[in-house]
């Protein structure tokens, strides 16, 4: 994992102190890790910084360690620093407006009558559209913030009359695929979080190259597992997406099964007889894992989502309308 360098941490915390200062938001760590994270989707969005798997949430922690929020009427902010500020700011408010905009046409598409449809629980279909709107990677804080923020001020009513652009619409049917994947997305998930609490690989392998191993790994284990697991390829893109985004979110994990595990151990094989086939002996296709002796071992990142809001539920079926 590629840390950020002192000079990066300080032109990146000049950043968070212009955004305070014109914007507030400061009033929390959590607060202030959310503003953090948004300029990182920003500055990698603008490709001025390089981030892979979740090393958005390492570097979140590199600028607010020792933050020092009561020194910044002290401190003298350039304007540099406040342009990109302004474009923190107005990434932010627009994936606010998206995650909204599509939660609206979801609504209004698939619960048009909630007398004869059970409505779905909103934080889960937040946490659903956001990998799907968001244009860049996005740290948990911020991801969080979104889903507390428009599941607190999500409204019914306006929410079925307002007009919604057919875009909305178009991003609303993505998001209805990926809720009827949620039984494979949450295997999917176990697999993941199988693979890191054994092998506890660094950040930066732990995103969708990860997730994408784990879904072939068991769409080749069909046979064996007795699952009958048929996607199309905009579906597999959509499970993937999710499952990699929703690794920010996770907070504690259960001991991953044994057969989680065991397929777990089969991407390990695959990775490991790749690089043996192409002489990459010194030469890693992800970055270094270190095993976990035993296979109960608990995970670096954790595993069922657990944002303050249940955004978990057991199938989406039950959401389907009549």
């Amino acid at each position: 994992m590629t840390a950020p360098d002192a000079a990066t941490v300080q032109s990146l915390r000049n950043v968070l102190d212009a955004y305070i200062e014109a914007y507030g938001g400061g009033e929390s760590l959590s607060a202030i890790r959310a503003i953090a994270g948004s300029i990182l989707s920003v500055q990698a969005r603008a490709k001025a910084i390089s981030l892979k798997g979740l090393e958005i949430e390492a570097w979140v922690d590199a600028i607010v360690t020792d933050f020092e929020l009561g020194h910044l009427a002290e401190k003298r902010v350039d304007k540099a620093a406040h342009a990109i500020a302004l474009q923190v700011k107005s990434w932010s408010e627009k994936l606010e407006l998206k995650t909204s905009a599509t939660l609206d046409a979801y609504i209004q598409t698939y619960t048009p009558d909630l007398n004869t449809t059970k409505p779905p629980q909103i934080p889960t279909t937040v946490a659903t559209i956001l990998p799907i709107v968001a244009d860049t990677a996005i740290s948990s804080d911020e991801a969080k913030r979104i889903i507390h923020l428009i599941s607190r001020q999500f409204d019914w009513h306006s929410a079925v009359d307002r007009v919604v652009d057919a875009k909305w619409i178009f991003l609303a049917g993505k998001v209805r695929k990926a809720l009827q994947n949620r039984d494979i997305e949450a295997t999917v998930q176990d697999v993941v979080q199988a693979y890191v609490s054994k092998f506890k690989p660094v950040l930066v392998e732990m995103g969708e190259g990860l997730a994408e191993q784990a879904l072939t790994a068991l769409l080749n284990s069909q046979t064996e597992l007795d699952l009958d697991i048929d996607l199309d390829p905009e579906s597999q893109r959509l499970v993937i997406q999710q499952v990699s985004f929703k690794m920010r979110l996770i907070e504690a994990s259960p001991a991953p099964s044994k057969t989680a595990l065991e397929i777990a151990q089969q991407i390990r094989s695959a990775v490991t007889r790749h690089r043996e086939k192409q002489g990459l002996d010194n030469i890693s296709l992800l970055p270094p894992v270190t095993q976990v002796e035993g296979d109960t071992a608990s995970s670096s990142i954790g595993g069922d989502i657990s944002i303050g809001i249940e955004i978990h539920p057991g199938s989406e079926s039950q959401n389907k309308p009549s």
